[in-house]
Protein backbone atom coordinates (compact mmCIF):
# COMPACT_ATOMS: atom_id res chain seq x y z
CA UNK A 1 0.00 0.00 0.00
CA UNK A 2 1.43 3.41 -0.94
CA UNK A 3 2.14 5.83 1.85
CA UNK A 4 -0.18 8.84 2.12
CA UNK A 5 1.37 12.08 0.92
CA UNK A 6 2.28 14.62 3.59
CA UNK A 7 -0.37 17.23 4.30
CA UNK A 8 -0.11 20.54 2.52
CA UNK A 9 1.37 23.33 4.60
CA UNK A 10 -1.15 25.70 6.13
CA UNK A 11 -1.83 28.92 4.23
CA UNK A 12 -0.28 31.94 6.00
CA UNK A 13 -2.76 34.49 7.27
CA UNK A 14 -2.89 37.73 5.32
CA UNK A 15 -1.54 40.90 6.92
CA UNK A 16 -4.94 42.63 6.79
CA UNK A 17 -6.70 39.73 8.51
CA UNK A 18 -3.98 39.53 11.16
CA UNK A 19 -4.29 43.25 11.79
CA UNK A 20 -8.08 43.06 12.07
CA UNK A 21 -7.87 40.12 14.49
CA UNK A 22 -5.33 41.99 16.61
CA UNK A 23 -7.48 45.12 16.71
CA UNK A 24 -10.50 43.04 17.76
CA UNK A 25 -8.39 41.70 20.63
CA UNK A 26 -6.62 44.97 21.42
CA UNK A 27 -9.52 47.40 21.81
CA UNK A 28 -11.33 45.68 24.71
CA UNK A 29 -8.06 44.66 26.36
CA UNK A 30 -6.78 48.25 26.22
CA UNK A 31 -9.91 49.43 28.00
CA UNK A 32 -9.46 46.68 30.59
CA UNK A 33 -5.78 47.58 31.06
CA UNK A 34 -6.58 51.26 31.55
CA UNK A 35 -9.23 50.37 34.11
CA UNK A 36 -6.83 48.08 35.97
CA UNK A 37 -4.07 50.71 35.84
CA UNK A 38 -6.42 53.33 37.27
CA UNK A 39 -7.62 50.99 39.99
CA UNK A 40 -4.10 50.00 41.07
CA UNK A 41 -2.30 53.35 40.68
CA UNK A 42 -0.72 55.06 43.66
CA UNK A 43 -1.19 58.73 44.51
CA UNK A 44 1.75 59.97 42.39
CA UNK A 45 0.62 58.01 39.34
CA UNK A 46 -2.96 59.28 39.75
CA UNK A 47 -1.71 62.86 39.95
CA UNK A 48 0.39 62.32 36.82
CA UNK A 49 -2.67 60.98 35.02
CA UNK A 50 -4.78 63.96 36.13
CA UNK A 51 -2.10 66.41 34.96
CA UNK A 52 -1.84 64.73 31.54
CA UNK A 53 -5.62 64.60 31.12
CA UNK A 54 -5.94 68.29 32.02
CA UNK A 55 -3.31 69.21 29.43
CA UNK A 56 -5.05 67.09 26.76
CA UNK A 57 -8.36 68.77 27.64
CA UNK A 58 -6.74 72.20 27.11
CA UNK A 59 -5.29 71.04 23.80
CA UNK A 60 -8.68 69.75 22.60
CA UNK A 61 -10.36 72.99 23.67
CA UNK A 62 -7.75 74.95 21.69
CA UNK A 63 -8.41 72.72 18.67
CA UNK A 64 -12.15 73.31 18.95
CA UNK A 65 -11.56 77.07 19.25
CA UNK A 66 -9.35 76.93 16.16
CA UNK A 67 -12.12 75.17 14.24
CA UNK A 68 -14.50 77.95 15.26
CA UNK A 69 -12.18 80.50 13.68
CA UNK A 70 -10.00 81.63 16.59
CA UNK A 71 -6.83 80.97 14.58
CA UNK A 72 -3.64 79.62 16.11
CA UNK A 73 -3.61 81.74 19.27
CA UNK A 74 -5.34 79.09 21.45
CA UNK A 75 -2.77 76.52 20.30
CA UNK A 76 0.15 78.79 21.10
CA UNK A 77 -1.11 79.26 24.65
CA UNK A 78 -1.34 75.51 25.23
CA UNK A 79 1.88 74.56 23.44
CA UNK A 80 4.01 77.21 25.11
CA UNK A 81 3.63 75.33 28.38
CA UNK A 82 4.98 71.82 27.77
CA UNK A 83 2.82 68.86 28.73
CA UNK A 84 3.38 67.54 32.24
CA UNK A 85 5.78 64.66 32.55
CA UNK A 86 3.28 62.24 34.10
CA UNK A 87 6.10 59.71 34.29
CA UNK A 88 4.69 57.67 37.15
CA UNK A 89 1.38 57.24 35.35
CA UNK A 90 2.98 56.43 31.99
CA UNK A 91 5.17 53.71 33.48
CA UNK A 92 2.34 52.29 35.59
CA UNK A 93 -0.13 52.26 32.70
CA UNK A 94 2.49 50.72 30.38
CA UNK A 95 3.27 47.91 32.78
CA UNK A 96 -0.43 47.27 33.42
CA UNK A 97 -1.10 47.18 29.67
CA UNK A 98 1.80 44.83 28.93
CA UNK A 99 0.76 42.45 31.70
CA UNK A 100 -2.91 42.54 30.67
CA UNK A 101 -2.12 41.82 27.00
CA UNK A 102 0.41 39.10 27.83
CA UNK A 103 -1.88 37.24 30.20
CA UNK A 104 -5.19 37.71 28.38
CA UNK A 105 -3.92 36.90 24.88
CA UNK A 106 -1.64 34.11 26.09
CA UNK A 107 -4.37 32.41 28.09
CA UNK A 108 -6.84 32.73 25.21
CA UNK A 109 -4.39 31.18 22.73
CA UNK A 110 -3.55 28.35 25.11
CA UNK A 111 -7.21 27.62 25.94
CA UNK A 112 -8.64 28.06 22.45
CA UNK A 113 -6.13 25.98 20.47
CA UNK A 114 -4.03 28.82 19.06
CA UNK A 115 -6.89 31.27 18.73
CA UNK A 116 -7.77 34.47 20.52
CA UNK A 117 -11.27 35.87 20.33
CA UNK A 118 -10.16 38.20 17.52
CA UNK A 119 -8.51 35.35 15.60
CA UNK A 120 -11.62 33.22 16.02
CA UNK A 121 -13.82 35.97 14.53
CA UNK A 122 -11.70 36.14 11.36
CA UNK A 123 -10.85 32.39 11.26
CA UNK A 124 -7.14 32.52 12.04
CA UNK A 125 -5.05 30.47 14.43
CA UNK A 126 -1.46 30.25 15.60
CA UNK A 127 0.45 27.04 15.02
CA UNK A 128 3.88 25.76 15.99
CA UNK A 129 5.92 25.67 12.78
CA UNK A 130 7.54 22.33 13.58
CA UNK A 131 4.35 20.42 14.38
CA UNK A 132 1.52 22.29 12.68
CA UNK A 133 -0.41 22.09 15.95
CA UNK A 134 -1.32 24.91 18.34
CA UNK A 135 1.64 26.16 20.36
CA UNK A 136 1.94 25.04 23.96
CA UNK A 137 1.11 27.32 26.89
CA UNK A 138 4.68 28.64 27.15
CA UNK A 139 4.73 29.52 23.44
CA UNK A 140 1.37 31.25 23.72
CA UNK A 141 2.48 33.31 26.71
CA UNK A 142 5.79 34.24 25.05
CA UNK A 143 4.04 35.36 21.85
CA UNK A 144 1.66 37.49 23.87
CA UNK A 145 4.36 38.87 26.16
CA UNK A 146 6.27 40.12 23.09
CA UNK A 147 3.13 41.84 21.79
CA UNK A 148 2.34 43.41 25.16
CA UNK A 149 5.90 44.57 25.67
CA UNK A 150 6.31 46.10 22.23
CA UNK A 151 2.96 47.80 22.31
CA UNK A 152 2.71 49.08 25.87
CA UNK A 153 6.09 49.68 27.43
CA UNK A 154 7.05 53.38 27.36
CA UNK A 155 10.34 52.99 25.50
CA UNK A 156 10.78 54.43 22.00
CA UNK A 157 13.36 51.79 21.09
CA UNK A 158 11.14 48.93 22.22
CA UNK A 159 8.17 50.48 20.41
CA UNK A 160 10.23 50.89 17.20
CA UNK A 161 11.32 47.25 17.27
CA UNK A 162 7.67 46.29 17.81
CA UNK A 163 6.53 48.43 14.90
CA UNK A 164 9.11 46.87 12.60
CA UNK A 165 8.24 43.39 13.87
CA UNK A 166 4.52 44.02 13.30
CA UNK A 167 5.13 44.91 9.64
CA UNK A 168 7.55 42.05 8.99
CA UNK A 169 4.81 39.78 7.51
CA UNK A 170 4.52 42.22 4.61
CA UNK A 171 8.02 41.22 3.50
CA UNK A 172 8.04 37.49 4.25
CA UNK A 173 6.46 34.76 2.13
CA UNK A 174 5.49 32.80 5.23
CA UNK A 175 3.76 35.87 6.76
CA UNK A 176 5.58 35.56 10.09
CA UNK A 177 6.04 38.55 12.40
CA UNK A 178 8.95 39.04 14.81
CA UNK A 179 7.12 37.39 17.71
CA UNK A 180 6.31 34.43 15.43
CA UNK A 181 9.97 34.02 14.49
CA UNK A 182 11.08 34.25 18.12
CA UNK A 183 8.60 31.58 19.26
CA UNK A 184 8.73 29.31 16.17
CA UNK A 185 5.06 29.90 15.39
CA UNK A 186 2.98 31.08 12.46
CA UNK A 187 -0.52 32.53 12.13
CA UNK A 188 -2.49 30.66 9.47
CA UNK A 189 -5.82 30.97 7.73
CA UNK A 190 -8.12 28.47 9.46
CA UNK A 191 -11.11 28.61 7.10
CA UNK A 192 -10.27 25.39 5.30
CA UNK A 193 -9.44 23.42 8.46
CA UNK A 194 -12.96 23.19 9.84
Amino acid sequence: MPEAPPPLPARPAGFGWRTLAFLLDLIPLTLLAQHLAGATAGDEARQGRADLEAWVDRLLAAYAAGLRGAGLDPFRAVLEAPPPAGGDWIVHAGLAGAATLALALGLQEAALGGRTLGKAVVSLRAIAVRTGRPPGPAGCLLRSAWKGMFLCLPSPLVNLVGLIGFHLPLFRRDGRALHDLATFTQVVDDRGAR
